[in-house]
């Protein structure tokens, strides 16, 4: 009886996924698992499988293609059900892993008689498959042990969103996404309230911190309403936005601010350039499906094959600085930049711009955000560079992680001080 208890708990819980996220799938573990376990129970042999698979261990194809089968199923279980550390595993998956392990008992037990099981395993070390299969199951034992760590240690963003750790960590932590589409509580329209509205791109809206709490937008409003409920605070942000993105979302935002506060990064006129300066090789065909799905497979491809995500920094920073020093690019820029200004001020809408620069090599964009402060500064704009609030300040203790060049959390409160002394 006690052989039929895993396989009831596993159609227990196949059918509660069938009824409650609609996976099909989970009816044909319902069925494979119910049929077998049922007539091996009731079979006549004293082994945990029909007799027909009785037979068939007594071949060297059986090791192989059990092999298949329980490394393949939990290959099929990483790229299809994707879990990861902080992610709790649905139904479904819970059907499948309890499906896995009666499928091993099944296949991997020669059987419930030790002794009989032990004199059929003699004489196997001479098999012509051996080799193969101890070969076989070290790599794929490795692949999957690896791929398990991975997964439980590296959930985290890159800069340039690329990786498959990446995109778990967007799934488990990109959020709250309010009706706008923005990572952002619900806009108030409150008019007795000070509206502060904060437009950037990916450090505004918080790229590579877990929690929206901690990103500067959020920790300004909670100094700001320390001491009175009188500040709220939203943003108008996503990663990749240029100036251009900006201005469209900043004119679109369906409350008017009695505050903006332009997030203004150093890479803001790339759309400007007469080329996209991320110039990057994406994985061919033949193994960007593995790359998708697999951490291994996308942290051996960016970070080693690749040389490192980060490697892109170097021509591309230099193809932006060199944008500003270009008088065609800067004044198409600069006349997007004088229409959001001009945009606010028919408002009468106060304008602050918070400048970011390259926070790993700080002096190398500084010359190119030189020219972004000098014109706010002779419009009257108050500018608060994080050039100057930084500077005093070791660049790695300032990045998310050494794949991710984006502020962390100490930076955010940082830029979040310098604006809240300007609002004091």
């Amino acid at each position: 009886m006690r052989r039929l208890l895993l396989p009831i708990i596993a159609i227990i819980c196949g059918i509660y996924a069938w009824i409650t996220e609609g996976d099909s799938s989970n009816i044909l573990w319902i069925f494979i698992v119910g049929v077998w376990s049922l007539a091996s129970y009731f079979s006549n042999t004293r082994t945990s499988g029909l007799e027909v698979l009785q037979r068939f261990r007594k071949r060297q194809l059986y090791y192989l293609s059990g092999l298949i089968l329980f490394f393949g199923g939990w290959l099929v279980f990483y790229a299809y059900y994707n879990p990861f550390a902080g992610k709790w595993l649905s139904a479904s998956a819970t059907t499948f892993i309890l499906f896995m392990l009666w499928l091993f008992m099944q296949w991997g037990i020669y059987s419930w008689n030790r002794v009989e099981a032990r004199q059929r395993l003699q004489g196997e070390e001479h098999s012509r498959c051996i080799g193969i299969i101890i070969g076989v199951s070290t790599f794929l034992f490795a692949f999957l042990l690896i791929e398990g760590v991975m997964r439980l240690t590296m959930v985290q963003s890159d800069a340039y969103a690329f990786t498959a750790m990446h995109r778990a960590w967007l799934e488990l932590y990109w959020q709250p996404i309010n009706s706008l589409g923005y990572r952002d509580n619900e806009p108030d329209a409150d008019e007795t309230k000070t509206h502060i509205l904060i437009v950037g791109d990916s450090f505004a809206a918080g790229h590579g911190i877990n929690y929206i709490e901690d990103t500067f937008p959020h920790v300004l409003v909670q100094m700001l309403n320390e001491e009175t409920d009188q500040y709220r605070v939203n943003i108008a942000a996503q990663p990749g936005w240029n100036s251009d993105a900006q201005l469209i979302g900043m004119t679109t935002y369906p409350i008017v601010p009695d505050v903006i506060i332009l997030s203004y990064v150093w890479n803001d006129i790339a759309y400007a350039l007469p080329t996209n300066p991320v110039q990057v090789q994406f994985p061919p065909p033949s193994i960007s499906w593995l790359e998708r799905r697999f951490f291994t497979v996308s942290f051996f491809y960016w970070h080693i094959y690749q040389a490192g995500v980060g490697d892109y920094s170097t021509p591309y920073l230099q193809t932006v600085v060199q944008g500003y020093m270009d008088d065609a690019i800067w004044a198409r820029h600069e006349a997007d930049l004088a229409q959001m200004l001009r945009w606010a001020q028919d408002r009468n809408i106060e304008f602050v711009v918070l400048l970011w620069n390259n926070l790993i090599t700080p002096n190398r964009t500084q010359p190119a955000l030189q020219r972004v402060s000098d014109f706010f500064t002779s419009q009257g704009v108050t500018v608060i560079d994080m050039f100057d609030v930084l500077a005093n300040e070791d660049p790695a203790n300032l990045v998310v992680n050494r794949y991710d060049a984006h502020p962390n959390i100490y930076a955010h409160r940082l830029a979040a001080e310098a604006l809240y002394q300007y609002f004091r």
